[in-house]
């Protein structure tokens, strides 16, 4: 089989978009739960680090695996299998990869609030903002 390189542009660009339609099909979910990937992404993109700390923004792509870790009745542990890039990069090229993190997060009546996740992460001050969206 070809390796992707080996791929015509055409092939490549179609596999892609498969991906895509194939990853939006799920919306907001991760790991089957409804409206947990917004909270996920949110957390992930203020407080993520990749690659020993040369991509300091990265955003969370396409989610390309989850699966809940641990589960009770207040908490969930999700593993996140995932693609990044970071838009603010502009040394040596492109700042883009994949990546896996567990994401420990709280179920509550206003649903979901990720408590941590593991990985580089960056420092800082996280304000809390008026309309429950976490600002870096």
């Amino acid at each position: 089989m070809p390796t992707a390189a080996r791929l015509p542009r055409l092939e490549r660009l179609l596999c892609g978009l498969a991906l895509v339609a194939a990853a939006g099909c799920a919306g907001g979910q991760i790991a089957g739960q409804p409206g947990l990937k917004p909270v996920i992404q949110l957390y992930y993109d203020t407080r993520a680090l990749e690659e020993n700390g040369l991509c300091r923004s990265p955003e969370l792509g396409l989610v390309t695996s989850s699966s809940i870790e641990e589960q009770s009745a207040d908490r969930l542990v999700v593993r996140v299998s995932y693609a990044y890039k970071d838009p603010n990069f502009k040394l040596l090229g492109d700042c883009r990869g994949f990546g896996t993190r567990l994401f420990t997060v709280a179920k509550g009546a206003k649903g979901y609030e990720v408590l941590e996740m593991t990985g580089p992460r960056r420092e800082g001050i996280y304000i809390k903002r008026i309309d429950d969206s976490n600002v870096w």
